[in-house]
């Protein structure tokens, strides 16, 4: 156990190091504080200031700060690499040895029901790397997220008519990249045959860019008073962009297996709980506890092993519990090599579909008589809250054995559904050693 100790201070002390300078940001909060600056107009030399009249649209800033939400969630929710050891060990009493009841080195993500071995230790050492491409079927980066903020309606009568100016609209394309590395200690004692404990540690770093192509749409003054509202560079477009990075320890979970049969077919009980010891206002942890249950079965075999893990994740402070489903399988392809293929399930409830639709707007071109009222219809972004969604995610990858007990692990994963914030394609490298 000093070992581990020692590896794990080692680890938390190289990855709080840099840490201190993220402290002063806040990138929950990077973007809608910045897309409000962002459609926030010149003031005008002379007459009423419009400049702040338009970043504030209640249904447009509440699908902002819902996608915020849901990027800051499952950007700090990452999964973690299994507890489970590559190197399997069970002790002979009779001749005092221990044996490995399995060849193969075992999946990446999906747990199996081996354990490390009494007084065995494992340290293993991940790095992922996450570039976020879309949340729920949209482009981000590509197509961007697009916005419609209405004028405040400024005599609050329930129009944006009477005071023909009020037509006007401000329409955002805003394109956003998140990019994420995890740097993962992952460690397993064995207390017993039959019971292991475990650490995950993550270091993770984070940075995220974004810009805002704004336009003012004249509906209203075009052919009047084209100069009401303008952006501080004087003409009716304006690009801006921002961006921010902090790095720092994510969650830290603590785990604990216990298998419960021997033979052909094996089953265990995981148990996991989550720390909030990542910093929530940078997007390094979720800020609340969480638990997780789950079993874990493997049927033992020379060449191809399948595992199965099913499991319920509780989380405090409001954030939706989730069902998780993992299916697995390896095969060992030589003795020093394992190829493995696994699905990853998630079920959530309670969370909000981001979606874009089109939506007509009014506008009155005539200040002093009559109404003319014209039409113009854009597309924006809304959303859906209380819903359940289901993703599903594929990982394949190889273990090769290198040397005695180290372990070099290549993965990549991919989902196969197109909800909820997305990277097409994640790859990991990893490290794993037993003693």
């Amino acid at each position: 156990m000093r070992s581990i100790i020692a590896v794990t201070c080692l680890f938390l002390g190289l990855s709080f190091a840099p840490a201190a300078h993220a402290q002063s940001l806040n990138l929950r909060d990077l973007l809608p504080d910045f897309l409000r600056r962002g459609v926030t107009l010149a003031p005008p030399a002379v007459g009423t200031d419009h400049s702040a009249h338009f970043n504030s649209a209640a249904n447009q800033f509440d699908a902002v700060d819902q996608i915020n939400a849901e990027i800051a969630y499952q950007l700090s929710s990452f999964p973690l690499s299994s507890s489970a050891g590559g190197f399997a060990y069970t002790y002979d009493e009779e001749l005092g040895v221990f044996n490995r009841p399995t060849r193969s080195f075992g999946p990446v993500y999906t747990e199996r029901a081996f354990n490390v071995g009494r007084g065995k230790i494992n340290v293993g050492v991940n790095y992922s790397r996450f570039t976020y491409d879309s949340i729920d079927a949209i482009d981000m980066a590509g197509d961007g997220l697009p916005f419609v903020f209405q004028h405040i309606d400024s005599n609050n009568d329930g129009t944006h008519t009477d005071f023909f100016f009020e037509g006007d609209l401000v329409r955002a394309d805003v394109f956003v990249s998140v990019e994420s590395s995890i740097t993962a200690l992952v460690t397993t004692y064995g207390v017993s045959d039959h019971f292991d404990v475990g650490l995950a540690v993550p270091a993770v770093d984070v940075n995220m860019d974004v810009r805002v192509d704004a336009y003012v749409e004249r509906l209203a003054t075009e052919d009047n008073a084209a100069d009401t509202h303008a952006f501080p560079n004087g003409t009716p477009h304006s690009t801006t962009q921002t961006g921010g990075s902090a790095n720092g320890i994510g969650d830290v979970q603590v785990r604990a297996k216990y298998r419960f049969t021997n033979g052909r077919l094996l089953a265990a009980l995981l148990g996991e709980m989550r720390l909030p010891t990542g910093d929530e206002d940078n997007l390094l942890g979720v800020g609340a506890f969480g638990g997780r249950i789950a079993f874990v079965g493997t049927l033992n075999s020379d060449v191809l092993a399948p595992h199965i893990n099913v499991g319920y994740q509780s989380n405090a402070e409001g954030l939706p519990d989730e069902i998780t489903y993992r299916f697995g399988a390896d095969w060992v392809m030589d003795p020093k090599i394992t190829l493995s293929g696994e699905l990853l399930g998630l079920q959530q409830s309670g969370v909000s579909d981001v979606n874009t639709e089109d939506v007509t707007y009014q506008a009155n071109t005539n200040p002093t008589g009559p109404p003319n009222i014209v039409e113009g219809t854009f597309t924006q972004t809304t959303y859906t809250p209380d819903q359940d969604r289901s993703t599903l995610t594929a990982a394949i990858g190889i273990k090769l054995n290198l040397a005695r007990t180290l372990l070099l692990s290549l993965d990549g994963t991919f989902p196969l559904t197109d909800k909820g914030l997305r990277d097409d394609f994640t790859p990991l490298l990893g490290l794993d050693y037993s003693f």
